[in-house]
C-alpha cells in the first residue's frame, strides 16, 4: 500500500524530468539555428 504512491510519484518525477529535458533541447536547438542564421 505504501509502495504504490511512492512509485507513482517517482514516475511523475521522471516524466517531468524528461519533459524538462525535451523543452531544454528544443530551446537550445532553436537558439543554435538562430545563432547560425544571424552570423
Amino acid at each position: 500500500m505504501i509502495e504504490r504512491p511512492v512509485s507513482q510519484s517517482a514516475g511523475l518525477q521522471v516524466f517531468f524530468l524528461l519533459l524538462f529535458l525535451e523543452q531544454g533541447y528544443s530551446l537550445l536547438f532553436s537558439l543554435k539555428l538562430f545563432w547560425l542564421k544571424d552570423s
